[in-house]
């Protein structure tokens, strides 16, 4: 495959899932991460904790001979699920560089890069960017920010760029068994989401990389907008 991607948070989760994925399939795979269990011949780990806008700024996107470039903005937290009255200022400003000041800063410098190239942009996404939970401030506020951010991009129509927001659904991840570990009385709706897990109602990140990884194969395919897993 004539492709190079860049994905965040491949450490664990969809991340990591998703490079196995793309590797298995043959792609040259850059993932950008805190950590790091992939070992394959057409993956290059770079370690960098996003929340920090100083490490952004250290991300090269170098030349590739690639004619089609992707960049995943996969990293991302939930953050301290509490009333928004009873978070820190260190949680607040860490959930809003990781979920969006680090993406957004990325997708310019990704621009920049590869004026040449035929570009994808996928934001990792969620129902909680247009469904306010209380709780969750932080994380429905970012993640409906990122939303806005690519539908700007989109109609500002640069030259071979497809970009989207991808909403995987309720996925069988470390963010899931935080939500059902959380307290009543930190989080109301924490019963929905343990219901959701007794009922097999998760979806695996196996699965969500598939589908991701035939968004990328076909991506001419779609209208930039958001796209839900069922859509694909």
């Amino acid at each position: 495959m004539n492709t190079e991607i860049f994905i965040t948070g491949t450490g664990q989760g969809i991340g990591s899932s998703l490079s196995e994925r793309l590797l298995s399939l043959d792609f040259r795979v850059t993932g950008i991460s805190r950590n790091n269990s992939i070992n394959h011949k057409n993956f290059c780990f770079l370690k960098y904790d996003l929340s920090e806008i100083s490490n952004v700024h250290k991300i090269a996107f170098n030349h590739t001979t690639a004619k089609k470039v992707v960049l995943i903005n996969n990293a991302a937290t939930i953050g301290a699920i509490s009333p928004f009255k009873e978070m820190k200022y260190s949680d607040i400003i860490y959930d809003y560089n990781l979920n969006l000041i680090s993406p957004v800063i990325l997708t310019r410098n990704f621009l920049k890069a590869y004026v040449d190239k035929e570009l994808v942009v996928i934001n990792i996404s969620s129902g909680a960017a247009s469904k306010s939970i209380a709780s969750w401030s932080t994380y429905c506020s970012s993640k409906s920010a990122l939303e806005s951010f690519a539908e700007v991009i989109a109609i500002e129509n640069y030259k071979n760029l497809k970009i989207f927001n991808f909403r995987p659904g309720i996925v069988d991840t470390k963010m899931q068994e935080k939500i059902r570990g959380t307290a009543p009385s930190k989080f109301p709706s924490v019963n929905k989401f343990k219901d959701y897990y007794v009922k097999k109602k998760l979806l695996d990140t196996y699965y969500v990389a598939k589908k991701i990884a035939y968004l990328i194969q076909n991506s001419n395919d779609f209208d930039s907008k958001t796209l839900h897993v069922s859509e694909i």
